[in-house]
């Protein structure tokens, strides 16, 4: 049996080199998250896939694309969610899947806009929280 490969190594070596592109694309964006110090977890969902037992529906698992802390590091994430709640994994970005990072890569502007929102909100939870703080301490006085 003759097999010729090099077509695919020819395809493998452009689809690696393009994934790195992409990676190190997605690695600025994570350092510019970084620099920033938000200090803000924000998600976006990616998918929804049933959970079967013998064909049978009975849950659900949700996949989001997040910026997280986990084990004390900020980063860019995936997480699985059960319907109940409870967390399945958490996979830095760098470790999944090329599609999975190929479906994140189009969420990064509505992270973006996630956790603007996310900072808006807890900004002005600080700011509530000063204006009691010193509406106490002007009683106090």
């Amino acid at each position: 049996m003759d097999v010729d490969f090099s077509r695919l190594e020819q395809l493998a070596a452009k689809l690696n080199q393009s994934s790195e592109s992409l990676n190190e694309a997605i690695r600025l964006v994570e350092t510019k998250f970084a620099q920033l110090r938000l200090g803000v977890e924000a998600s976006v969902e990616l998918e929804r896939s049933p959970v079967l037992s013998g064909g049978t529906p009975i849950g659900e698992v949700v996949s989001y694309f997040a910026y997280v802390k986990r084990t004390g590091k900020w980063g860019l994430y995936f997480i699985d969610i059960e319907d109940s709640g409870e967390e399945l994994s958490c996979e830095p970005f760098s470790q999944a899947s090329r599609e999975y990072r190929l479906k994140a890569i189009n969420k990064v502007p509505e992270l973006v806009k996630r956790l603007e929102q996310k900072a808006e909100e807890l900004l002005k939870e600080i700011r509530s929280s000063q204006q009691t703080v010193e509406s106490i301490l002007e009683k106090q006085a």
